[in-house]
């Protein structure tokens, strides 16, 4: 038993931090006394690295289908780049405007005819 316990969270106290050393991928734990996985967008020894892009979430097991800057290491790509994909589909939609009219940006609506 004891064996066991040893083997799955070593802890290392230095300079009054609480390290976990096995596996890599724990963090101590102040609030339940022991090791946890770490959170979602955190990888390495003690946590102490984010996912890299394109990965995110936990274990950096998912990977981003937006750019760099708009991919945050937790949750993935950010709301206003879906958002601004939305917008855009909405355009595309709004676009199409019924036979001779055609669709004017200023206003945002199907007017006139086509000459």
């Amino acid at each position: 038993m004891f064996n066991q316990l040893t083997s799955i969270c070593v802890l290392f106290y230095l300079n009054a931090e609480v390290f976990c050393s096995s596996p890599s991928d724990k963090y101590y734990n102040p609030k339940i006394h022991n090791c946890t996985d770490c959170p979602s967008g955190y990888y390495g020894s003690n946590c102490s690295n984010s996912c890299r892009y394109p990965s995110y979430g936990v274990d950096c097991q998912e990977e981003c289908q937006c750019a760099k800057k708009a991919c945050d290491h937790v949750f993935g790509c950010s709301s206003y780049e879906l958002n601004e994909i939305i917008r855009l589909f909405s355009l595309s939609i709004a676009t199409q405007c019924r036979y001779d009219k055609y669709y004017n940006t200023k206003i945002h609506n199907c007017t006139g005819t086509y000459k």
